[in-house]
């Protein structure tokens, strides 16, 4: 078995760094993209020069997805990434929770992004798992 990464960011910056420190690596790479746009994560030169579609694959979002406003169909932009997916693959995905969190903490979290760039948008343990249809999730929480 042998692990290949493909990173993307829409950051430019980090973007141009991680190309500079993955140079010399051919099991991983760093290309410009946004989840918001999954269709060009798939079709991406680099991406599919790098992954067989048609092997099992891992895709992590980790500490992304609560960064995707509702507005912009972060539920739809998962469930294309894995439609996309061979069987026998697998998802992880971590998403910022108010369960079981206290009010003030869930505000202060979304108080510290307010003046960002980015919003972040938690959604509650059922709004995960309604939105993971179909899909086995054998953890949930810590």
């Amino acid at each position: 078995m042998s692990t290949r990464l493909p990173r993307k960011s829409h950051r430019t910056p980090g973007v141009a760094y991680a190309q500079a420190l993955l140079a010399d690596d051919r099991n991983a790479i760093s290309v410009a993209g946004d989840l918001r746009s999954p269709e060009a994560i798939l079709t991406d030169a680099g991406v599919r020069r790098l992954i067989d579609f048609s092997q099992p694959v891992a895709v992590l979002l980790v500490a992304v997805l609560h960064f995707v406003a509702d507005a912009d169909r972060p539920r739809e932009a998962v469930r294309t990434l894995v439609d996309t997916l061979p069987s026998g693959s697998y998802l992880v995905l971590t998403h910022s929770t108010p369960d079981e969190v206290p009010d003030d903490v869930t505000g202060a979290m979304k108080e510290v992004y307010s003046g960002a760039s980015v919003q972040v948008s938690p959604w509650s343990s059922e709004d995960i798992a309604g939105s993971s249809t179909g899909w086995s999730l054998p953890i949930q929480g810590w």
